[in-house]
This record gives C-alpha cells, structure tokens and sequence, in this order.
C-alpha cells in the first residue's frame, strides 16, 4: 500500500504541478489585461514578465513529464496545452512590446509638452521596431489560436476572447 501510493503520488504531482502553473499563467495574462485597461503600463509589464515565466515552466516541465501524461492517458491533450503556453508567450510577447512602444510615445508626448529636448527619429525608430516586432507576435498568436476551438475546458472563455479581440491588437 506504501508502494502504490508513493507511485499515485509520482503520477500525480505533475498533474497538480502543471495544472496550478497554468491557471497562473492565464491569471496572469489576465491580470495584464486589467492593468492595461486601467492605464497601468507598468505594472503590465511586470505582469507580462510574471505570465511569460509561468508558460516557460510549464513548456520545459511539459517536456520533462510528457511520458507521464502519456502513461496517464494525456497523451492527445499535449499538444493542445503547448499551444495554449506558445499562445501565451506570443500574446506576452507583443503585449510588452506594444507597451514599450506606447512609454517611448509617452516620452515623445512629456518631452513636447515640457520643451524638453528628445531624439525624434530615434524614439520613432524605436517605435516602429516595437509595433513591428508586436504585429509579429500577435499575427504568431493569430496561427496558434486557429488551433483552438474556444470549446476547451477551463480556458476556452479565454480563447474566445483572444480570438474576438486579437484582430485590434494587430494594428
């Protein structure tokens, strides 16, 4: 019995592991989403920081466990839940660059406004750059959410929204 359940808890805790990372890692993207609307860039990108490392971990532990979830008959489920982490590093990842883009308009704006000298065309630039990499990032996300339903379990609000509102990210 000591045996058995020391197997029980091996097969298990990956499940308990992963699954408490991906509902922070949702949470998490979330969370930027509400920051964002209040105007909070800041603290979006901390956020932003927060969801990007909870879908790294759950990418490498995925590769680590996947003969686990395998054995445990989640085998066809995996592929799904890797999109759903490069979904989230994709959204992530443009989400903060559009930010980055937005603070280097915002210095433009406090530097004109307080006759300020600032570099125009390298704050431009920088700009351009950003909105460039971000349109990449969300048209990535845009392919991987082609993938999903909206349907899913837990995450299939989260689909839907994404899928509703990625368009007007891609400006």
């Amino acid at each position: 019995s000591i045996i058995f359940l020391s197997i029980l808890i091996i097969l298990i805790s990956p499940i308990i592991y992963f699954s408490f990372n991906l509902l922070l890692g949702v949470w998490g993207f979330k969370s930027v989403e509400m920051v964002l609307e209040q105007g909070d860039l800041r603290s979006a990108e901390k956020n932003i920081f927060l969801a990007q490392g909870s879908a790294e971990r759950n990418k490498k532990f995925l590769e680590i466990s996947q003969p686990v979830f395998k054995i445990l008959g989640f085998g066809e489920g995996i592929q799904k839940i890797e999109n759903l982490f490069s979904l989230i590093e994709f959204l992530s990842e443009g989400t903060g660059q559009a930010i980055f883009a937005a603070e280097e308009g915002k210095q433009i704006l406090k530097g004109t406004l307080h006759d300020e000298n600032i570099n125009l065309e390298e704050s431009l630039s920088k700009i351009k750059i950003e909105t460039g990499n971000a349109y990449e990032n969300f048209s990535l996300a845009q392919n991987v959410l082609d993938n999903f339903s909206g349907q899913e379990p837990i995450f299939g609000s989260f689909i839907l929204r994404a899928k509703k509102e990625l368009p007007n990210w891609r400006f």
